[in-house]
């Protein structure tokens, strides 16, 4: 089971192991010398390698790199967290749901965490199966969670 964060390349695509791009988030990652925004894409992000001062260096993924592992792997259970991703919640579900095409078991294996009710309710649109995890702050949700797995912190 792996849990990824999820951010949105200039080109539209996702990525995983980063919630964002911004350079915060690159220098986290020991990225110190990104491009400008706008040249910032997933063919970018998926050459880079993370953590190279303090280790070898950690491969980055696209999410066609996770759905082709999904595929290939039964055993592997992918948990997408779309912390940043507010309003590209659904663009994301949408391009998942268009790389895994026919294979709808897969939706089986994969989890995708929102953090607010619009996010859960344009993911669960896209198709049905969808499995989500409501990740909410107040105790008052508890009403959600008949029908989401409701994930509680504060």
């Amino acid at each position: 089971m792996f849990e990824l964060d999820v951010a949105k390349a200039a080109d539209g695509k996702h990525v995983a192991i980063a919630h964002g791009l911004t350079d915060d988030y690159l220098r986290h990652w020991e990225i110190y010398d990104a491009p400008q925004m706008s040249e910032r894409t997933s063919k970018w992000f998926t050459a880079q390698k993370l953590c190279s001062c303090s280790s070898g260096g950690l491969s980055t993924m696209s999410l066609a790199d996770i759905t082709e592992r999904l595929k290939e792997d039964e055993a592997i259970i992918a948990i997408f967290d779309l912390y940043n991703l507010w309003s590209a919640a659904a663009a994301f579900a949408q391009e998942v749901k268009e790389l895994i095409a026919d294979r709808h078991e897969l939706w089986n294996r994969i989890l995708i965490e929102c953090y607010f009710q619009d996010q859960v309710e344009v993911v669960s649109l896209v198709s049905t199966g969808i499995n989500i995890i409501f990740c909410v702050k107040d105790m008052a949700a508890r009403r959600y969670s008949e029908f989401y797995i409701c994930l509680y912190y504060q």
